[in-house]
């Protein structure tokens, strides 16, 4: 079993460069060292609940009890034969945890961030039977973004009011870098009045600060002050944005 203090100092970048790059090797070659990882991951969020000391020993102690050298998830052992995957959305998440939790104040780092540890992979709702969505769902899982839009797409052109299609197709246009696509997508999502927990707003605030052009910074505050001032989606993390970037 890895020290957990070796992956800890990984996440909170101490590690050199050199170290660094043998770190990120591993994900790719070692099982037993990514799924470590995988469920160091899968329970750091414990480690932002309380002062540091206590989530460290939290932390320690749900590790330690829930990992061994000859015992690791049964879930993470069902996913190794997809290792490629799962080691790259490993990478992708480890560079997301870092920029997010580190004094990170340009728009564009923040935005990835928050995309890298919260929209990793695409869920669809439950009792959705809809072929197209869940195709769309799956090639975006697998880093097929532009196949995914052009199914999320299809769906839209037989359905125009699906929500979550417009949703997905925007998370897809994001990751293929066609902001203005994945803007009027969130756009759309947020003039929806009825849904319980709203994205569109936040989103769009995303997409601006990822764009990052001299008119948008003026939008994308004016976006992350909204999404406070109304309580919507993405409220907690609008605050730290806002004071990250003023």
């Amino acid at each position: 079993m890895e020290k957990i203090e070796y992956i800890d100092d990984y996440f909170k970048g101490v590690i050199i460069p050199e170290k660094k790059s043998v770190f990120e090797q591993r994900l790719l070659t070692d099982k037993d060292f990514a799924e470590e990882v995988a469920f160091y991951l899968s329970i750091v969020q414990v480690a932002r609940t309380s002062n540091n000391e206590i989530k460290r020993g939290h932390l320690r102690e749900l590790y330690y009890n829930n990992i061994s050298h000859n015992s690791v998830p049964t879930t993470l052992r069902k996913l190794w034969p997809y290792a490629a995957m799962i080691a790259a959305a490993l990478i992708t998440l480890v560079v997301g945890f870092y920029l997010y939790t580190q004094p990170v104040t340009e728009p564009s780092k923040l935005a990835d961030a928050y995309f890298s540890d919260h929209v990793l992979t695409m869920g669809v709702p439950m009792g959705n039977t809809n072929g197209l969505l869940i195709q769309g769902r799956d090639l975006y899982n697998v880093g097929n973004y532009s196949g995914s839009l052009k199914k999320f797409k299809e769906l839209l052109e037989r359905d125009t009011s699906n929500t979550e299609a417009k949703e997905y197709a925007g998370l897809a246009a994001f990751k293929l870098n066609d902001y203005k696509t994945a803007f009027n997508y969130f756009a759309q999502v947020a003039g929806k009045e009825d849904l319980i927990a709203n994205p569109g707003k936040f989103y769009q605030a995303l997409t601006l600060m990822k764009q990052n052009t001299p008119f948008d910074k003026e939008n994308y505050k004016r976006l992350l002050s909204e999404v406070v001032k109304d309580n919507l989606f993405g409220k907690e993390e609008a605050v730290i944005f806002l004071k990250k970037l003023n």
